[in-house]
């Protein structure tokens, strides 16, 4: 538009000097020349941005040289010599605006936009150059109408340049519009998609805690089957040892019993571990008799007395003679059995074990068992009676998977009853069963009995059995209590001495080894008067 302007400024009336009268001459050739030439390639360039695909790039770099070239020699030599510069550049005039002519016919039939009223204008203005041409070379008397091309083309231009802006304006509001609800829609999928990662997460997290707690279970799980399996073989272990033993003790009266009493506890875990199994989700099923409440105690003492024997307990009962309960007389039976077993085995050498009964509220006999033993934890109280709770104590007797005792409530609840336990650490646990009385008016004729049964076997060596027996002890320290065939060959050396002492303490010593009792067997090596 600037050049436009100098050259009309430049070219016919001259403005020029209406603006600036003072200009040089030579100054205004160069500008309207100047004008003249930068135009071409200029417009040139215009339209191949407009239509890049239907005009040559390799003639627009070639136009911008010659017209450097030619701009040059404008700048740089005297009018004289510049001043024949059109004449030589009319032939690049003459083919850009041919080329320029054909590349919006192109845009034309490939539909481009605005082509064809920019044909329309740059035809006017290639019409208007030929006439300049002729005229400025004499060829046509008309007059000179570039100005008046200029304007139409200038006029075109500017109406396609601002339909174009128009255009993009309209295009860039769509694509605005496109973009805020494509933004919209965005933020509704990420909305969306947050709320699914934060459920996938809620998710995740309650399933990380389900499998932690699972994991836990496992390790749990585990960690008590390992458990229950020492157990067990350790219970298992017990009276098989005592067979062992005592089926290589040729002269021991007891033999048989020992055996026999072995066999009945080994029978009473395998009894106890199946019952729990079976009755755990059934209900149990019972044959109730009247049986008298001292025959049930005395009957169940009688089962484990040997047992306390070999433990040295003595047994103390307060029972109610007169008494009856209506009871599965088997199945209660095996439950004073356990509880009885359990109050054996986890009483000191030479413990005491009291049973008691008394009348709760005139409806219910309590049966009471009471150990000096270790007693239980405190949070093991609430857990005692279910399945599995296995405990353990440093004696290498003292172990128990605690079947028994699950066994025992089932079997007290099935009679309409319960049981409970007390216990003080290092003092002692009591077991209590509840039963119903079936007759309240017995009660008034109840009479109580008390009875101590088990005195533990009472020996004092003195210094002639001591120096008789000593290079026995002696040689009896080099051995295990569960070296039994070394043991024995030495007590049977013993058997020769007539005094009732050494025989009660050879006594005793054999009982230890029979039960593998170590503790036991090394406070008796010890002369323990």
């Amino acid at each position: 538009c600037l050049l436009i302007l100098l050259r009309i400024a430049t070219t016919g009336e001259k403005v020029i000097y209406e603006i600036a009268p003072l200009i040089n001459w030579e100054v205004m050739i160069r500008i309207e020349y100047l004008s003249y030439t930068m135009v071409i390639p200029l417009f040139y360039m215009f339209v191949r941005r407009l239509y890049p695909e239907d005009l040559s790039k390799l003639y627009e770099k070639t136009v911008n040289i010659i017209s450097a070239i030619v701009i040059a020699s404008i700048l740089f030599t005297p009018v004289k010599i510049f001043s024949y510069t059109p004449i030589l550049y009319q032939g690049i005039v003459a083919l850009t605006a041919i080329l320029i002519l054909i590349g919006l016919i192109k845009a034309v039939t490939r539909k481009r936009d605005d082509a064809l009223f920019m044909l329309f204008g740059y035809f006017m203005l290639f019409a208007i150059s030929i006439n300049d041409i002729l005229f400025y070379n004499k060829v046509l008397n008309t007059v000179f109408l570039m100005p008046f091309g200029l304007f139409i083309i200038v006029f075109v231009n500017a109406m396609t340049l601002s339909k174009r802006f128009s255009n993009s304006f309209s295009t860039i509001e769509a694509l605005t519009e496109e973009l805020r609800s494509i933004n919209i829609e965005l933020e509704k999928k990420v909305e969306e998609r947050t709320r699914e990662v934060l459920m996938q997460k809620s998710k995740i997290e309650k399933q990380a805690l389900v499998l932690k707690e699972t994991n836990k279970k496992i390790i749990s799980l585990s960690k008590f089957k390992d458990s229950m399996t020492h157990m067990i073989v350790h219970d298992l272990k017990n009276p098989l040892n005592t067979i062992i033993n005592a089926s290589v003790m040729n002269d021991i009266p007891e033999k048989d019993k020992i055996i026999h009493e072995a066999g009945r506890e080994m029978n009473n875990l395998v009894m106890n571990m199946l019952d729990v199994y079976k009755y755990e989700n059934t209900t149990m099923h019972i044959s109730k008799v009247d049986v008298y409440l001292k025959d049930l105690i005395e009957d169940a003492i009688n089962d484990v007395r040997f047992l306390g024997k070999m433990r040295d307990v003595v047994f103390k009962t307060k029972v109610i003679e007169t008494i009856k309960v209506d009871i599965d007389k088997g199945i209660m039976h095996r439950v004073l059995v356990n509880i009885l077993t359990n109050a054996i085995k986890f009483s000191p050498i030479a413990g005491i074990v009291e049973v008691s009964t008394e009348i709760e509220n005139g409806e219910f006999v309590k049966i009471s068992i009471k150990d000096n033993g270790p007693g239980i934890r405190a949070d093991r109280i609430k857990t005692i009676f279910d399945r599995f709770q296995a405990e353990a104590q440093t004696d290498s007797l003292i172990m128990s998977t605690g079947l028994g005792l699950n066994f025992c409530k089932l079997a007290v609840k099935s009679h309409g009853g319960g049981i409970t336990v007390e216990s003080v650490e290092m003092q002692g646990s009591t077991f209590t069963i509840s039963i119903p009385l079936p007759d309240k008016n017995q009660i008034n004729q109840s009479t109580i009995k008390t009875v101590t049964q088990n005195q533990q076997n009472e020996y004092v060596l003195d210094s002639n059995d001591i120096k008789d027996i000593l290079p026995y002890i002696d040689t009896l320290k080099n051995f295990e209590v569960y070296q039994v065939s070394d043991i024995l060959n030495v007590l049977n050396n013993l058997n020769t001495f007539e005094s009732p002492n050494i025989k009660n303490w050879v006594s005793e010593v054999t009982d230890a080894v029979l039960l593998c009792q170590q503790e036991k067997y090394t406070d008796l090596l010890n002369l323990k008067k």
